[in-house]
């Protein structure tokens, strides 16, 4: 436990004449944090991310500003995603089999391209056509999420 500011506090110990403390006479403290935080993250984490088991939600072009409706307990994130390859510029959304792929999409929220929003919920529907970096904001779950990754002609898109 020769950490930095131990070893600040062992020679601020020293300086002022008191006794040092030896290189393990801290590890019960931290042993007995080290097990609080790992007995905390084995309840908390489980259940702050728990996701019922039900049916995949289906693709869908969602009303104008609406949030998707899927079955409670099925956790949803806003996702964007790039269309980063050609091969799917000049395609309809349906003939890209994007929404096949993102068989776990719950809702396609809006479109960018090149900076401009093209299209909103609502106003686009499976003909909407594709271009190369459009980005795709949708509402989709982890396991989508994860799908998508193994895809090289889209980039998911951390803001």
């Amino acid at each position: 436990f020769s950490t930095s500011s131990n070893l600040v506090a062992q020679s601020l110990l020293m300086e002022r004449g008191l006794e040092p403390f030896g290189n393990f006479e801290i590890s019960p403290l931290a042993l007995t944090c080290g097990m609080a935080t790992v007995l905390y993250l084995a309840i908390a984490v489980p259940t702050l991310l728990y996701i019922e088991a039900s049916d995949t939600p289906t693709p869908t072009l969602s009303p104008k500003g609406s949030r998707p409706l899927v079955s409670s307990g099925t956790k949803l994130f806003l996702a964007n995603i790039q269309i980063s390859g050609s091969l799917l510029s000049g395609k309809s959304l349906g003939e890209s089999g994007l929404l096949t792929v993102l068989g776990k999409v719950a809702s396609i929220v809006r479109v960018e391209r090149m900076g401009e929003e093209v299209a909103i919920a609502g106003d686009f529907t499976e003909r909407f056509e594709l271009e190369q970096y459009d980005v795709l904001y949708i509402w989709t779950t982890t396991d989508a999420i994860l799908e998508l990754i193994s895809f090289s002609w889209v980039s998911l898109i951390a803001l």
